[in-house]
């Protein structure tokens, strides 16, 4: 019998539908998973839970970006090493990706293939652990 996951993941996705599926896919693997529709709530929530991973849009409707979230990500000594995944269904500008790559996010393009998102959270996870446990998170 293959051991269950563990840990917290935030999920910020304007689609509904994808937003669904990760949380879904991800819950089934066993982590916990918070969702937010908008990088604001998805702020509000870094704010206020404990995450192990995130996995974003980095296009959103309006203002807000993911780059603002990872930003903000990236700002606080206790979410500084929080890793993340960044999906995005539209090429980026070569600005955009020079700064996903500078806060330290790996890229899929949608649609990603759910074996390999899952792989990627896996490994992402394994690194936080041992960060966590080397006392690197704050």
């Amino acid at each position: 019998m293959e051991k269950r996951k563990t840990g917290r993941i935030l999920v910020v996705e304007d689609d509904e539908s994808i937003r669904c599926w990760l949380t879904r896919l991800l819950s089934q693997e066993g982590y916990a998973v918070v969702d937010a529709a908008t990088p604001a709530v998805g702020v509000r929530l870094l704010e206020s839970e404990c995450v192990d991973l995130v996995v974003l849009d980095v296009i959103f409707p309006g203002r807000q970006s993911g780059l603002d979230l990872l930003r903000f990500l990236r700002s606080h000594t206790a979410t500084a090493e929080v890793p993340a995944i960044v999906l995005t269904g539209r090429p980026l500008t070569e600005e955009q990706e020079t700064e996903i790559h500078t806060l330290v996010a790996r890229v899929r393009l949608k649609p990603v293939d759910s074996k390999e998102l899952l792989d990627l959270v896996d490994r992402l996870r394994s690194t936080s652990q041992r960060l966590h446990k080397a006392g690197f998170r704050g």
